[in-house]
């Protein structure tokens, strides 16, 4: 009796132990990239979108989304150098970038330019603090910004299952519903430009520098 009590004492232990490391072991992406900026109207211009979420019948119809574009626009995810979406989208849901509407089912919940974007080491601090802003709407919030030929991203979400960035043709994707996700922006010298984060509630916030415009 005595064998088979410290037995289950040694189980039940052992089953905590494990259910606790799980609850930790929450997959995350976590990347910076160097990405060059577009020359256009006679400089080089950062432009960054984001808009709370809204629901439909239950589900999301747009999820929270920040994203951050150089170039001429060219419709859905054609010019974006880095976008970040929170909660769990179906086949049908979709975020917009400024005036145009792309489905996340298609482009992913996290995306990355290929070839203006490349990895690097560079330390990028994920806080708003010197930037000015604040919630964004449900219509959406944007700033334009000069900048210079390249600036350093980085971005980190915090994913509601297992995945990972793939690369295709144009970006690097994933397609995970993502719990909570945060990005920033700075020059080469370290001058921060914009941050951005979401979260599975819908809430989403966009902050920039205060040379930047509002649009």
């Amino acid at each position: 009796m005595i064998a088979v009590t410290a037995a289950l004492t040694l189980s039940a232990l052992g089953g905590g132990s494990t259910a606790h490391a799980d609850d930790r072991a929450t997959p995350t992406l976590d990347r910076t990239y160097t990405c060059a900026v577009f020359f256009r109207g006679g400089a080089y211009l950062l432009d960054s979108h984001a808009h709370a979420g809204t629901r439909q019948g239950g589900a999301w119809a747009r999820l929270p989304y920040a994203g951050v574009r150089s170039g001429v626009f060219s419709g859905a995810a054609g010019n974006l150098l880095v976008w970040i979406t929170s909660g769990r989208p179906d086949k049908t849901t979709v975020v917009d970038q400024d005036y145009d509407t792309f489905d996340v089912a298609t482009f992913g919940t996290v995306g990355v330019r290929r070839e203006s974007c490349r990895r690097t080491s560079g330390a990028v601090v994920l806080s708003p603090s010197g930037l000015r802003g604040g919630s964004a709407a449900p219509l959406g919030n944007e700033f334009e910004c000069f900048a210079p030929k390249q600036v350093v991203v980085r971005l980190r979400a915090v994913l509601a299952v297992p995945g990972a960035l793939r690369a295709g043709p144009d970006f690097e994707t994933a397609h995970v519903p993502v719990r909570e996700a945060k990005l920033a922006v700075r020059t080469l010298t370290g001058k921060p430009l914009v941050y951005a984060d979401v979260e599975q509630s819908g809430r989403a916030r966009i902050f920039a520098a205060k040379g930047c415009s509002p649009q």
